[in-house]
């Protein structure tokens, strides 16, 4: 993955967490802390790819 695409797919993630976050404080369910942990999985997957998540 290109340097570039890779700083923009982080971004965009983050971006996703921290709106999923407010979200989870508005309106704590399990679909909410499920969304935020599948969103902290994708930034860990294309942070660190050679790793098994």
């Amino acid at each position: 993955m290109a340097d570039d695409a890779k700083t923009t797919a982080q971004q965009a993630i983050l971006e996703g967490i921290a709106k999923a976050a407010e979200e989870l404080e508005k309106h704590s369910g399990p679909a909410q802390a499920s969304g935020l942990k599948e969103l902290a999985e994708a930034y860990a997957w294309v942070t660190f790819p050679s790793q098994p998540h």
